[in-house]
């Protein structure tokens, strides 16, 4: 039973279909920062993860047990992410797509997971303003290269514009005008 839900959770989580139209599954923790941890899966990432769009037709016969991932902050404080069942039913109760989020325990250490949660947070922003910036570098790149083909349009109109369009040969003598 654990191999099956292990294999449920590798399902659900490498089927990706890579693009926006998939599931999205997001997993969270209050505060963020958390790492999560999947049996067998290895690191998610600092949370709020990046949403993750699974393959909607792959994944509704899965079955998914969320117990089997964590959620670890820096001062050690530890949580279990809780929930099972058929994916179906969960596509069916979110079609919108699902969060998953888990509370820090009430432990020793809040402070540090508190102060690291802003770092990872201003780290998240900075990553988001980079992206931003890169697409518009492509996009004015893109824009860039769609100006120098219309320019280029407008040279050649112009050299066809300025040759002669009617010539006649007559005795070995070609007349154009």
């Amino acid at each position: 039973m654990k191999n099956l839900h292990m294999t449920a959770i590798a399902l659900l989580l490498f089927a990706l279909n890579g693009c926006a139209s998939g599931y999205p599954l997001m997993f969270t923790s209050n505060p963020p920062g958390a790492t999560v941890v999947c049996d067998d899966l290895g690191n998610l990432g600092y949370t709020p993860t990046t949403p993750i769009y699974l393959n909607r037709e792959k994944v509704k016969t899965a079955f998914v047990d969320f117990s089997k991932c964590s959620a670890t902050w820096v001062s050690g404080a530890k949580a279990k992410y809780q929930g099972s069942g058929p994916m179906q039913e969960v596509m069916q109760r979110f079609p919108n797509g699902t969060v998953i989020t888990v509370e820090r325990p009430n432990v020793r250490g809040h402070q540090q997971d508190a102060e690291f949660a802003l770092k990872v947070q201003t780290m998240q922003a900075a990553q988001r303003q980079a992206v931003a910036a890169e697409s518009q570098a492509a996009a004015a790149h893109t824009q860039a290269a769609a100006a120098q083909q219309q320019a280029a349009a407008a040279v050649s109109q112009a050299l066809s514009a300025s040759r002669p369009r009617n010539c006649i040969t007559n005795f070995g003598m070609t007349t154009c005008y």
